[in-house]
């Protein structure tokens, strides 16, 4: 009970604590759009930067030669963005990455790739899932990738500012996914050889489980201010926490917020008109 206490506190926090007065250490200096990181098990960080680097933080020291660099699509909000250990990265020393890419010259594609650590590099890459976005937008890439409990590779996939793939089940775009560790699809996902596990999303960045139940937990940008996927102005905005159930229909662009709607999954949690950009849970 205390476990659920606490993490409920901490998604009440996220949402409402002003970031004003709080007390930080710095850790390392001198990264450029750093946009996420894993703690390895023998204490060490590797954080990717949004330009295409992956590097590494040491015995409290980031290291000058990068882990790994990628030419990725460095344009708005696309670029080198999550990156995962495997369960057992002790054993095998894999590391997955969700990286944006030109594909063509009128598509950004996202990947996600797997890469063997040695000696403080990424080496050997893989690729281990390919995601058509059915755009050249520079925003609502998603992006978060984390293992969960039950060992698959989750997915967040936003709608790369073309909404209404968020409700089309033949595009990832705008979907959480779901995957096994080389690829391919689990048996039990909710749609036959497809690894889409919600739809209707806008661009979630945090993905989480409750630490007693074991259910994943997403947080998800909503609209603010001029919305390009609709093209008009929104004068109220949405962000949201939502508890993800297996194949369905989380409601966007059809609605924001709680509609109670039977046919959409509301979320548990809403900014109820402000917009604070919630990033990860």
């Amino acid at each position: 009970m205390r476990k659920v206490v606490i993490f409920l506190i901490l998604l009440l926090l996220l949402l409402f604590t002003p970031s004003y007065g709080e007390e930080y250490e710095i850790v390392a200096k001198g990264l450029k759009v750093p946009w996420d990181m894993v703690f390895t098990p023998d204490g060490r960080i590797f954080v990717t930067e949004r330009e295409g680097k992956v590097r590494l933080i040491e015995n409290g020291k980031l290291k000058e030669e990068p882990m790994l660099e990628i030419n990725v699509a460095k344009v708005g909000e696309a670029g080198l963005l999550g990156i995962a250990l495997h369960p057992r990265f002790s054993e095998n020393h894999f590391v997955y990455i969700y990286y944006t890419y030109q594909a063509s010259f009128n598509e950004l594609r996202n990947r996600v790739a797997r890469f063997v650590e040695k000696d403080g590099k990424l080496l050997n890459e893989r690729i281990i899932l390919d995601i058509p976005m059915n755009s050249n937008s520079a925003i609502h890439h998603g992006g978060r990738i984390k293992f969960g409990p039950d060992g698959k590779l989750y997915i967040t996939v936003g709608d790369g500012a073309n909404s209404l793939q968020a409700q089309d089940l033949n595009s990832y775009a705008g979907k959480v996914l779901r995957i096994n560790d080389d690829g391919t699809i689990p048996e039990d996902n909710p749609f036959k050889g497809s690894p889409i596990y919600t739809y209707g999303h806008r661009n979630p960045q945090g993905i989480d489980w409750h630490p007693i139940t074991k259910k994943p937990y997403i947080s998800e940008h909503g609209p603010s201010g001029f919305d390009y996927s609709i093209r008009q102005l929104r004068n109220r905005g949405y962000d949201e926490i939502n508890l993800l159930e297996a194949g369905k229909n989380y409601g966007w662009p059809l609605y924001v917020g709680k509609e109670n709607d039977p046919n959409y999954v509301d979320p548990i949690i809403d900014s109820d008109g402000e917009t604070l950009s919630l990033i990860h849970i």
